[in-house]
């Protein structure tokens, strides 16, 4: 008897405190635990455009071509491996004033640090870094000299291949390769001919 004295005492507590909380339903005050959301997941990745641009020169002379990056890219860092025909075209070392060095690779546009050295005799490495938001302007990352060996009929490909890139988005780094938001384009060394003057020609006669 006692017992149950105690268990309707218990229930009509219960009752109480539940009316006490008016019509809203009880469960909705638990407390819900939000789902997490990460930065990255919220912000697109940005496409990456890297191209190197052609240029033309006479056999045994020097071209520059810009290596150039997309606007609104926000590029952060890159490994990028510049692939060339080792019998046609020769990496030239650039005098680099701000150093008073010489390098592979002279800056551009990109506000970071730029590091370049030949990897075997068809390749050119470039490493870039840099510790802000990336760059957002359409421009040249950097300039890369090379020699025209000979003459490479109808052009020497020069390869951009991109192992690892890192962009900014919602103040976090992303990964275009992996989001397959990175675009490279090659860029193709012709040979200019000098131009032949006809020269006068004055017959054996003519000289008599």
């Amino acid at each position: 008897m006692k017992q149950l004295k105690r268990f309707l005492a218990t229930a009509a507590c219960c009752a109480l405190c539940l009316s006490a909380c008016g019509c809203a339903p009880w469960w909705k005050l638990i407390p819900k635990e939000e789902p997490a959301t990460s930065a990255t997941a919220a912000a697109p990745v940005p496409a990456v455009a890297i191209t190197v641009e052609g240029g033309s020169a006479e056999v045994g002379d020097t071209v520059i071509l810009p290596v150039t990056v997309n606007a609104e890219s926000h590029l952060v860092n890159a490994d990028i491996f510049l692939h060339y025909d080792p019998a046609l075209l020769e990496p030239v070392l650039q005098y680099d004033a701000a150093t008073d060095s010489e390098r592979y690779a002279e800056p551009g546009v990109f506000g970071g640090a730029v590091h370049s050295e030949k990897l075997g005799e068809d390749t050119l490495y470039v490493l870039l870094a840099a510790p802000d938001d990336g760059t957002t302007d359409k421009g040249t990352l950097f300039y890369v000299a090379f020699r025209l060996l000979a003459d490479p009929g109808e052009g020497a490909a020069v390869t951009p291949e991109v192992s690892v890139c890192r962009a900014r988005a919602g103040g976090a780094d992303v990964d275009p390769v992996a989001a397959g938001m990175l675009t490279l384009t090659a860029g193709t060394v012709t040979a200019k001919h000098p131009t032949v003057t006809a020269a006068a020609t004055v017959s054996a006669e003519q000289r008599d």
